[in-house]
């Protein structure tokens, strides 16, 4: 067996291309060197990538980035955590997670939203807390506008009291305006804002498809309304298939089902430590742009 001599540090720039050869062996996706260099070296908040090297090569990364959260908290946001299969069972996970916590203070919580294998690490090397498994909302197509799948549930139920991370219009130009990776656009409608993405797939170039990323928290009837705004914008943009991400109990969850989305499963799970002190037990909600951090 060959006798593995790793170094855990903090990324450099010129980790860049290690970065990517890393990725592309276990994801068909494939991230740019672009990617890494304005993710961690010139983010609009605070981010740190740690790495793994051995023998000069990279063979694990975990990065965390502060995101403010509503009720005035904050958490670090995992993001980009992979370790060459070579290198786990050796504790090299849990090494990255306490080197790159040192970059990291006045923080309430640690947040991922970690596909299965991710899930298996951050529980079981990590001990954190699966808060549940994400669905997204879809519609294969999009709903009319006016469309409510009961009339006689009128929207009025108050904005959520969940915990969530938090947009502010900086962070949108940076990461949608400033380093676009699909198609966004910036929808505001009295007083309610958020972003919609388009995209494609590589085997249908063809089929644009459209994501609801986030709304600012509003109550039901003003989150309706925005949402048939957004359906009518991607009808204009030739988009016919839509989705949205949202956990059950939410006000959002309640409008997608009334607008006539249908809610799927997917391989996403929010898991969640707390940091320092104990804290009580929070409901939380996430939406699709908490991914298009990574």
């Amino acid at each position: 067996m060959t006798e593995l001599n790793p170094v855990v540090r903090f990324a450099e720039p010129s980790d860049a291309p290690g970065l990517v050869r890393l990725f592309s062996r276990y994801y068909t996706q494939n991230k740019p060197e672009a990617y890494f260099l304005w993710q961690f070296f010139s983010p609009e908040m605070p981010a740190k990538l740690v790495v793994v090297v051995e023998a000069e090569e990279i063979v694990g990364s975990f990065g965390l980035m502060l995101r403010p959260l509503s009720q005035g908290l904050r958490c670090a946001q995992a993001m980009d955590m992979l370790l060459a299969e070579t290198h786990r069972g050796h504790g090299l996970f849990s090494a990255m997670v306490r080197h790159a916590l040192v970059a990291f203070r006045d923080i309430h919580y640690l947040v991922v939203l970690a596909n299965r294998s991710g899930m298996d690490a951050v529980t079981r090397s990590l001990g954190w807390s699966v808060i549940a498994q994400v669905p997204v909302y879809t519609a294969l197509k999009i709903p009319l506008c006016g469309a409510i799948s009961d009339p006689e549930l009128a929207g009025g139920q108050d904005v959520d009291d969940t915990l969530r991370i938090i947009y502010d219009r900086r962070t949108e130009h940076w990461r949608f305006d400033d380093h676009p990776v699909n198609q966004y656009h910036c929808l505001e409608v009295s007083g309610v804002r958020g972003y919609l993405k388009v995209f494609s797939t590589p085997a249908e170039a063809a089929n644009r498809i459209g994501d609801i990323l986030y709304v600012t928290p509003a109550d039901q009837t003003a989150t309706e309304r925005w949402l048939q705004q957004a359906f009518e914008w991607f009808r204009q943009n030739e988009v016919w298939s839509c989705g949205l991400w949202a956990l059950p109990d939410t006000v959002m969850a309640a409008s997608a089902v009334r607008a006539g989305l249908v809610p799927q499963l997917q391989d996403r799970w929010l898991c969640v430590t707390s940091v320092g002190s104990e804290r009580p037990e929070m409901r939380w909600d996430v939406c699709a742009a908490d991914a298009e951090f990574y």
